[in-house]
C-alpha cells in the first residue's frame, strides 16, 4: 500500500520556517491549518507579535498539536479538525 503524500506550504517567520497544510473537512469545507508551535510563533501573552503575524493567523483555520499535524495523513487530520472546532 501507498503512503499518501503530505502536501506542505512554508512560511518564514522569525527566522524560523513554519508549515500549514490544506484540507478538506466534512463540515467546514476545504481549510488552512497549521502547528501550535506556528500559533505560538505568532501569539505571545495573547497579543501579536507584529502585524504580519496577525494577517498570517487570519489565513489559518485552526491548529493542531505537532505531531498531530506533522503525522496524520490529509483525511485524519481533517476529522481531527471538525472534532476540535466545533
Amino acid at each position: 500500500m501507498a503512503i499518501p503524500k503530505i502536501t506542505f506550504d512554508e512560511y518564514r517567520f522569525g527566522g524560523k520556517s513554519y508549515y500549514t497544510r490544506v484540507v478538506t473537512t466534512p463540515k467546514h469545507g476545504m481549510q488552512t491549518v497549521s502547528s501550535q508551535s506556528f500559533e505560538d510563533a505568532l501569539i505571545v501573552n495573547d497579543e501579536y507579535v507584529n502585524e504580519r503575524a496577525k494577517v498570517i493567523d487570519y489565513d489559518i483555520f485552526c491548529y493542531v498539536e505537532d505531531n498531530a499535524f506533522f503525522s496524520m495523513s490529509d483525511k485524519d487530520l481533517a476529522a481531527l479538525v471538525d472534532k476540535e472546532v466545533a
